[in-house]
């Protein structure tokens, strides 16, 4: 994986075959991130500890194994949600009003481990 800062002063962090960079916006001082478990009921993908207020930015990589289902709503995820699946490129998600919104997410069944990081 290679990393780069760009002419805004943005991190980027290239994927593995060197395509399709993940840009932390902004400073890296204000960056926080954590594993947490997607479980079998939907919640909220933020993180519990050392939440960011005014998020501008939040990213999801995914579950080693398996996969979860997202989305925008805790409405029936694992019938309408979209999947993340392991080995896929993460979800990133800038937001234009600072404190974002919420994206929620179900297993497919058996508990997920993902990686969560919000910046401002």
């Amino acid at each position: 994986m290679g990393t780069n800062w760009d002419k805004q002063g943005n991190y980027q962090k290239y994927n593995s075959d060197g395509t399709t960079p993940i840009t932390i916006v902004g400073s890296l001082a204000n960056v926080e991130s954590l594993g947490i478990d997607v479980a079998s009921a939907t919640e909220a993908v933020e993180l519990t500890t050392g939440l960011l207020v005014d998020k501008t930015q939040l990213i999801i990589y995914p579950p080693v194994a398996g996969l979860i289902y997202w989305g925008s709503t805790e409405t029936d995820l694992a019938t309408n949600g979209a999947p993340l699946s392991a080995g896929d490129t993460p979800l990133e998600f800038n937001f234009a009003v600072a404190g974002g919104f919420p994206i929620y997410a179900v297993n497919d069944g058996a508990s997920r481990n993902v990686r969560v990081v919000e910046s401002k």
